[in-house]
């Protein structure tokens, strides 16, 4: 053992482990390495042919060139990529990002940044898969959570977007852009609560910017909060960008308050900026709308939809302004095709449904406004109509019940305490009815509207002084008030002041004159074929409510007037004008009936009168009247027959 270890320790020394065994071509390499001390030694033999490793070098410089190729490629590919980032160029991002994934397939970044462009051109799809793929590969990472969110939200999965922003939030708790795209989504919800919470969540972590503003100021817009929403406009202002979408939401805030001339002001801006904005084109229509200036508000509308031709809202809106236009053909039409792009919208459901009222078709109404409840159930404007067409349809319980559900959510609604109180009217509770249109006054005491209904009930109520105040005050608030005249021209009238009373209703009847938009030229169409019974009773300002008047009112108290003054002709030609528009209006029949009967024309009253009494069968003065008639023919026919005898 000894000589053996000898012999190794020399040849290590001397030869390095290398020596010639024979003279063959193959070198016998030996190594020896020590282990657990000086007992044990291990010796390796590798024979290696020559060919072997010429081929081994060969593969050896392939692989660097290969792998320097590749480095290649990744580095064009990295530079592109920045590039393509740089110029914003989403379709040359996708490319390299493609290119990158190829050599590395799971690069999270990678799959982020070619998510994010696929999200910029609408392919939601793809966008997703690359994120699930993203959210597998790194969970502990914010990033891929937070824009999955925001792709789930654009594809308006709102409720799984909040989760994935939820879990981004959950990582990076100062991740402005989730508390931003949450805000959103609650806000597409009507969280508008949560949404303004994330908002200032989002400008306190910053960094703040135009848009964000913008954002808080729409969100305050919706929670009736006008100052906040001026405040942050004002905020979004000194960024000096985005100053187009500024003037747009102040134009907006402007429409929600009914400054109309402001929000056309701040629209024209919007519209300097960006003449093809539809969503501006729109709102400036919805304004010029409120102005009474239809023709202005289809111009605007005209271009929106050629901007945006399968938009359900232009058609919607274009709706609304036929309807204000009384052109109920084409209103129907393009209410209609609102519905057919959309068909779960309330808003076009809720104009087909006022357009049904005013065609006096209220079943049909009532089928929209309680498919709009179902959608929303807590929409005040739907519970406002569904209010309004039971009290047409004198189901007055059904009436009062939804008028209290909207004044839970809007308890300030001047127009639903107006409605209310003509329910409790007409319920026969008029002390009720007073009260909600003191409060009336209470928050609106420069509303004309609300005096001149409580001057009305007044006038019902027999307390003409009190009336006449109060619809002195409203004409004071705004003199070319039609609705005031007409109301204060009946209380004329019940004083027996009639040439004030002609004096007030011809006036009513100069600054709005029958005309044609309120003639039934549609009812060639049997899709807004009027149904010409059911004529409302209600106040006046609740008509005006549904932009409506009722005319032959107006003709028959005016028609009234005249036969007190002994005017027959002009009485009969605006009880006939009340009776065209209205051929129940069993008051003008009744009336007309006295003029005939006055007239001698006998046949002509005797049927108004039995027209009358179909109506009201139980009334006594028209039974005494049409005793009154029969008596007058029966001595006609008497005289006849007394001259007949005698030839």
């Amino acid at each position: 053992m000894k000589s053996f270890l000898n012999r190794v320790h020399k040849e290590t020394i001397n030869k390095s482990f290398n020596i010639n065994i024979s003279n063959t071509k193959t070198k016998l390499c030996r190594s020896a390495f020590w282990t657990c001390g000086l007992s044990k030694t291990i010796y390796s033999n590798r024979t290696i042919p020559e060919e072997k490793e010429e081929k081994e070098k060969i593969k050896s410089s392939f692989n660097l060139k290969r792998q320097f190729q590749r480095l290649k490629i990744i580095n064009l590919a990295k530079f592109n990529l920045f590039k393509a980032q740089f110029f914003e160029d989403d379709k040359q991002i996708i490319l390299w990002c493609t290119k990158l994934l190829d050599v590395n397939p799971d690069s999270y970044n990678t799959l982020c940044d070619r998510a994010e462009s696929f999200r910029e051109l609408k392919n939601y799809e793809n966008a997703i898969y690359d994120l699930d793929h993203a959210v597998i590969l790194k969970p502990y990472k914010a990033r891929a959570w937070c824009l999955r969110g925001i792709v789930k939200s654009l594809q308006k999965s709102y409720v799984d977007a909040i989760c994935d922003l939820d879990k981004a939030i959950e990582i990076n708790p100062k991740s402005s852009l989730a508390y931003k795209w949450r805000a959103y989504c609650y806000y597409m919800m009507k969280c508008f609560e949560e949404a303004l919470t994330d908002l200032n969540i989002a400008i306190k972590i910053g960094p703040a910017d135009a848009f964000t503003f913008i954002n808080r100021a729409d969100v305050n817009r919706e929670l009736k909060m006008y100052e906040n929403s001026k405040k942050d406009i004002e905020m979004a202002f000194k960024f000096k960008t985005d100053r187009a979408l500024a003037y747009g939401t102040r134009g907006v805030i402007h429409l929600d308050n009914g400054r109309y001339q402001e929000a056309v002001r701040d629209l024209n801006k919007t519209l300097e900026f960006q003449p093809n904005n539809a969503i501006a084109l729109r709102n400036r229509s919805g304004a010029y709308r409120m102005l009474m200036l239809p023709d202005e508000a289809l111009e605007d509308l005209e271009k929106a939809c050629l901007l945006e031709p399968d938009s359900d809202y232009q058609h919607g809106l274009r709706g609304a302004i036929y309807l204000d236009m009384r052109r109920w053909s084409e209103a129907m039409k393009s209410l209609n095709k609102a519905l057919d792009y959309y068909p779960a919208k309330v808003s076009p459901i809720g104009n087909r449904a006022e357009l049904y009222v005013k065609l006096r078709r209220y079943d049909e109404a009532l089928i929209d406004v309680n498919r709009a409840l179902e959608l929303e159930p807590d929409n005040a404007v739907a519970l406002q109509q569904i209010s309004d067409i039971y009290r047409r349809l004198r189901k007055y319980k059904e009436a009062l019940n939804f008028a209290d559900r909207a004044l839970i959510i809007e308890p300030l609604n001047v127009n639903t305490l107006l409605l209310r109180a003509d329910i409790y009217y007409l319920m026969k509770r008029p002390q009720d009815a007073l009260l909600d249109l003191d409060r009336a006054i209470k928050i609106a005491p420069k509303n004309s509207y609300a005096y001149c209904s409580r001057g009305e009930l007044y006038c019902k109520l027999r307390r003409y002084d009190d009336a006449l105040t109060d619809l002195n005050k409203a004409l004071k608030i705004k003199a070319t008030n039609v609705y005031v005249l007409e109301n204060r021209g009946n209380v004329y009238r019940k004083l027996e002041r009639f040439h004030d009373a002609l004096l007030d209703f011809n006036k009513s009847l100069e600054l709005e004159p029958l005309n044609s938009s309120y003639v039934d030229s549609d009812d060639h169409d049997p899709n807004v074929k009027r149904n010409h019974r059911g004529y409302d009773e209600g106040f006046i300002v609740t008509q005006q409510m549904q932009g409506e008047r009722n005319f032959a009112s107006v003709f028959s108290k005016r028609g009234e007037t005249y036969l007190k003054l002994d005017k027959y002709e002009e009485a009969l030609n605006d009880f006939n004008k009340a009776l065209e528009l209205q051929n129940e209006h069993y008051y003008s029949l009744k009336k007309r009936a006295y003029i005939y009967w006055k007239l001698n024309k006998l046949d002509s009253a005797l049927n108004d009168i039995n027209k009358f009494l179909e109506l009201k069968p139980n009334y006594l003065s028209g039974i005494r009247l049409r005793d009154n008639i029969l008596q007058d023919i029966q001595r006609i026919d008497e005289r006849l027959l007394t001259r007949l005898s005698i030839i």
